[in-house]
C-alpha cells in the first residue's frame, strides 16, 4: 500500500515518441498534481468495496506522516483498518507518477519492510498480491489458512514476485483457485515464448491452476472453462483514456466481484474489462472505479 502523487502534464512531443527526456537542473512546470492511495492490494480492496463486497485490507505500512494520510483515505473508502500493521520506525511506500500521453511513468519507492503474520478474519476468499522482500511468512500464512479453513485463494503476483520469486510462484500454482496475470507474466511463469494465450491458459491448467485468467492490454482478457473452452472479452472503451494506472487492479476487482458471486465466466471477464475501461478515463488508480449499478449499466449498454 502506498501514497501516489500523480503529475499530469500535457505533451508537446510527437505521438510516436516513447521517450521522456528531463534535463538535469531544469525546472519543469506541470499542469496538475493529484494525491491518492495506491498499491495493488489497496486498489483491489477499494474496487471490491465499491462493488458492495465486505472487504478487509491486510497490509504493512510505516508510522510516518504518509501512513496517517493512507489511513485517512481508507476511512473515506469505508475499508476497515483492523488488519493494517503499522510498523514502528518504518517508512511507508510512495510513488510519483508522471501522466503523459494517456500513459504513465512510475517512480516507485518501496521501503524496507518487516512482515509479521496476523490472524485473518473468517472470510471465504483471500486475494493475495504484490508483496515485497521478506514477505515469505505472509505467503505461508495465507496458504496454510486457506488449506486448513477451506478458504479460496486468488493470486496476482506483482512485479517483485515475478522478478525474484518465480520458483515460489510455480510451487504454489496447484493451490490457487484463481490466478490473474498478464500475458508477459504467464510467459515468465511458464518459462516459454509461447504467444498463443489459449495455449498459455491450457499450460496453466496442466499446472493445476483451477481458474487462470490472462489479460493482454487493449486485446482484452481471456480465461478457460472446465470443458477446456477459451472465453475471451475485448477491452471496453468507455471514454477518453487519461491514464492507465490501476487498470489491472480494476480488472481484478471487477472480475473477482463477479466470480465470488458465481457469475458466468463471460460476465466475470466483462465486469473486469468494464471496470478497467472506466478507471483509465480518470487520473489515479481508484478514482474511476465503478459501483454495482454503473457496472451493470455499462455491461448492458456495451452488450458485453
Amino acid at each position: 500500500m502506498k501514497i501516489s502523487n500523480t503529475i499530469k502534464q500535457e505533451s508537446e512531443t510527437n505521438p510516436g515518441n516513447t521517450n521522456l527526456i528531463l534535463e538535469i537542473g531544469q525546472k519543469i512546470p506541470v499542469d496538475t498534481i493529484i494525491e491518492s492511495i495506491g498499491g495493488n492490494a489497496c486498489n483491489v480492496a477499494a474496487g471490491l468495496q465499491k462493488l458492495d463486497l465486505n472487504v478487509a485490507l491486510y497490509s504493512h505500512i510505516g508510522t510516518d506522516d504518509t501512513s496517517k494520510i493512507l489511513l485517512h483515505h481508507l476511512r473515506k473508502l469505508n475499508i476497515t483498518e483492523d488488519l493494517i500493521c503499522c510498523n514502528p520506525g518504518e517508512a511507508t511506500n510512495s510513488a510519483s507518477i508522471i501522466s503523459l500521453d494517456q500513459d504513465r511513468i512510475i517512480l516507485s519507492y518501496h521501503a524496507p519492510r518487516s512482515y509479521t503474520p496476523k490472524a485473518l478474519p473468517n472470510a471465504p476468499w483471500v486475494y493475495l498480491t504484490s508483496l515485497g522482500e521478506g514477505s515469505q511468512p505472509i505467503i505461508d500464512q495465507c496458504l496454510n489458512e486457506c488449506s486448513h479453513n477451506q478458504r479460496k485463494l486468488a493470486f496476482n503476483p506483482g512485479s517483485y514476485y515475478i522478478t525474484h520469486q518465480l520458483p515460489l510462484i510455480r510451487e504454489i500454482l496447484s493451490q490457487l483457485d484463481v490466478l490473474i496475470i498478464n500475458k508477459e507474466e504467464a510467459q515468465c511463469i511458464l518459462d516459454t515464448t509461447e504467444e498463443s494465450i489459449p495455449q498459455l491458459l491450457r499450460n496453466l491448467i496442466s499446472r493445476q491452476v483451477s481458474q487462470p485468467v490472462i489479460t493482454d492490454g487493449q486485446a482484452g482478457a481471456y480465461t478457460i472453462d472446465t470443458a477446456g473452452n477459451i472465453i475471451d472479452q475485448p477491452s471496453t472503451q468507455i471514454g477518453e483514456v487519461r491514464e492507465t494506472t490501476g487498470a489491472g487492479d480494476a480488472f481484478s476487482s471487477g472480475f473477482m466481484s463477479a466470480y465470488i458471486q458465481e457469475k458466468e465466466l463471460r460476465y466475470c471477464l466483462a465486469a473486469g474489462t468494464a471496470n478497467a475501461g472506466s478507471v483509465i478515463t480518470q487520473i489515479g488508480a481508484t478514482n474511476g472505479l465503478l459501483n454495482k449499478d454503473s457496472l451493470n449499466t455499462i455491461i448492458s449498454s456495451h452488450s458485453l
